[in-house]
């Protein structure tokens, strides 16, 4: 076999390898254009962040509060976290510690300018437009105002939020029935056996006249430490809107018994509530024990009240009731008079005395205490009963029948007064 071969015309011209070349000088000087553009672009924009981050936008002035006769513990918190904001001025963290701490305090207007300040700064956290729509819920704006907050609220968490169903409450508030049920059931997709949600479908169904629908939802949460005093509420209400009286009597019984519901755990204002300190803290705590007939505790709690707050006429005065619940009649006089010490001119206290000298039976002194309550207060109907009971103690029935009618005047209902009339009455 022959091999072939490749003839080269001789006056072809063979390739020749390729020289690297440089580009033209006018490309050269473009890109160096580019190059230093981009880098002015990146100094820029680093300075612009470098400025916004020491000089955030639109951020108000730190606001302060009136703290003159206020409670020597609140004005260290306010104060602490006022300093903690300065210390640190774009935090939105710090913002929103400041906005609760005057929030739990009542200053409103201060925490509503925070609130505002930390939604800025973290505008994707539901907490602050949440906390900002209960305070214009709680103030004169009332829900109008309180509606686009908790609508903002909302949207940055999950179905079942407290801001979701704080939305659903309000326009069911303002009588936009059937977008609050659409919000309701939203959260009921989500979680359904939600008990506020059935809550607001049961003041829904009130709201429409549709009884048998509000006691189907209300009967279904009955135990619920979280809505079974607005339940057992509503549920009176239903049995009076449905003739059925002796049902609404039981209802409203029961309700005498009950605590107040609790807030749920995820609720962004059980964090303000747990910044709240001095004497009205306090206080509500020992109602809350009172509630739950948890005497001891309440006892407790009031012991330790006085000891902080010895100036606090309502503390003593908390604390004497506390003492007649625990059969001390000794030691709830020595807390009343105390409280009267303090404020010679506030007739609960002087009441609350009357009281616990007629448990001793020490009725002429009882009727002096009683004279003075209404000194200061002439249309305070329990006076006229316990003044009636001083009357019997002494013998004294026509004056004693005299009083209960006088108390009945100012409390038609009041069930004592009206028992002791009807025993007299059949006596004489």
């Amino acid at each position: 076999m022959s091999e072939s071969i490749q003839v080269v015309n001789e006056n072809q011209e063979l390739p020749m390898p390729v020289a690297a070349t440089r580009p033209p000088k006018s490309v050269w000087r473009r890109l160096v254009f580019l190059a230093g553009t981009l880098l002015t672009f990146a100094v820029a924009v680093g300075i612009f962040f470098f400025l916004r981050r020491d000089n955030p936008p639109d951020l108000p002035d730190i606001p302060t509060v009136n703290l003159e006769g206020a409670d020597p513990e609140i004005t260290k918190a306010v104060r602490l976290a006022h300093d903690a904001l300065v210390q640190s001025p774009r935090s939105a963290i710090a913002w929103g510690q400041y906005a609760m701490v005057l929030h739990a305090h009542g200053f409103s207007d201060a925490a509503q300018v925070c609130y505002g300040a930390a939604a800025r700064l973290e505008p994707k956290n539901p907490h602050w437009p949440y906390l900002q729509g209960d305070l214009h819920r709680q103030g004169p704006g009332g829900p109008a105002e309180a509606l686009p907050h908790f609508q903002l609220a909302a949207s940055r968490g999950p179905p079942h939020s407290m801001a979701q169903l704080r939305l659903a409450d309000t326009l069911l508030e303002l009588g936009r029935l059937d977008e609050a049920e659409v919000e309701y059931g939203k959260t009921l997709a989500a979680r359904p056996s939600d008990e506020l949600a059935q809550l607001g479908l049961a003041k829904l169904a009130l709201a429409r006249q549709q009884y048998g629908d509000s006691l189907k939802y209300l009967q279904a949460i009955a135990g619920s430490p979280g809505t079974q005093n607005q339940a057992c509420a509503m549920r009176a209400r239903v049995y009076d809107r449905l003739g059925n009286g002796a049902a609404a009597e039981r209802e409203r019984q029961m309700l005498a018994e009950l605590p107040d519901d609790a807030l749920r755990v995820d609720d962004p204002r059980v964090q303000v509530a747990q910044l709240g300190i001095g004497v009205a803290v306090e206080l509500a705590k020992a109602k809350q024990h009172m509630d739950q007939s948890q005497f001891q505790e309440m006892l407790a709690v009031l012991e330790n009240a006085v000891h902080r707050y010895p100036d606090s006429w309502e503390a003593w005065d908390a604390l004497g009731s506390a003492r007649g619940m625990a059969n001390d009649p000794v030691g709830a006089e020595r807390a009343v008079r105390k409280s009267i010490q303090l404020s010679p001119k506030n007739a609960k206290s002087w009441l609350n005395l009357g009281n616990v000298l007629i448990w001793q039976q020490r009725f002429p002194e009882a009727e002096e205490a009683i004279q003075k309550v209404l000194a200061l207060d002439p249309k305070r109907g329990p006076a006229y009963y316990s003044l009636g009971q001083c009357r019997e103690g002494q013998g004294d029935l026509p004056g004693a029948v005299k009083v209960y009618r006088q108390a009945l005047q100012y409390i038609p209902n009041h069930q004592q007064a009206r028992e002791r009339l009807e025993i007299l009455d059949k006596g004489s």
